[in-house]
């Protein structure tokens, strides 16, 4: 990250500082000795030596404005990198329109629950599911309306799972959550609840909605695309038995 560049600043500018006042209080002591061997026989010896130390005192008030000045611009050009960077790392793994993760992150926080669930045994659920007939949601109401739906559905969903839960917009009218320390059994309950309470909200410019919705747990041997894979394909079978159901992907693979 760009940040990373600037951490060793603070080293920098004190390094820097000392430097500066070593090189000037040099200066300023061996001019003193020299003049104090070129006219130690004068009477000017006095008034030259306070000529200099005024000089080397100005310089020193310059010269320490001059480095608070760059310390602070150092200091702004520093917040302006870590706000940027930060600026950048949302956008690399949020959702613009929805405020949620989307599917790069998802993947990345998959892949490390899995390693989790592999290591310590804690089970993991993933619940993949969309928005019936969205497409003629668009096509009836516009894309905008769409957009709406989607925004107002994370909202719903949002406020139904816990913050443990990894919410994310997997893609188009796509969503999944991943549900830590969760077996199938909690998760279909977890998916029944989502799915009654979007079933009942009365969106604001469409009205009624449904999802369909498949789970799938963990196994091992399992990878990132297997689980995402059975929950997808648990899904797919809710629609085809009608749409707005809740699908485990044991369940349909024995029918």
């Amino acid at each position: 990250m760009l940040i990373k560049i600037f951490q060793k600043l603070p080293i920098t500018k004190t390094i820097a500082n000392s430097l500066v006042l070593v090189c000037f209080w040099t200066f300023v002591i061996s001019v003193s000795l020299i003049v104090n061997i070129m006219m130690k026989q004068t009477g000017l010896l006095f008034a030259t030596h306070a000529v200099i130390w005024i000089v080397g005192l100005i310089c020193l008030y310059i010269g320490a404005k001059m480095i608070k000045r760059r310390s602070q611009e150092c200091n702004l050009a520093e917040n302006e990198l870590r706000r940027v960077n930060d600026l950048l790392e949302l956008q690399a793994t949020t959702d613009s329109l929805t405020g949620i993760f989307n599917r790069r992150r998802f993947l990345d926080l998959l892949q490390l629950e899995i390693q989790e669930s592999k290591r310590y045994g804690v089970p993991l659920v993933l619940i993949f599911f969309d928005i019936d007939r969205f497409k003629d949601i668009n096509d009836k109401y516009g894309h905008d309306a769409g957009d709406s739906v989607l925004r107002e559905l994370t909202q719903l969903v949002a406020s139904t799972i816990r913050e443990a839960d990894i919410f994310a917009r997997f893609g188009g009218e796509e969503f999944v959550i991943l549900a830590h320390n969760n077996d199938v059994n909690a998760g279909c309950e977890l998916a029944e609840k989502i799915r009654s309470a979007v079933d009942q909200h009365r969106f604001t410019i469409v009205g009624i909605v449904t999802c369909s919705f498949g789970v799938s747990q963990f196994e091992l041997g399992d990878t990132s695309e297997s689980i995402i894979k059975r929950a997808d394909e648990a899904m797919y079978s809710a629609k085809e038995r009608g749409r707005n159901l809740v699908e485990n992907f044991c369940n349909c693979q024995q029918r």
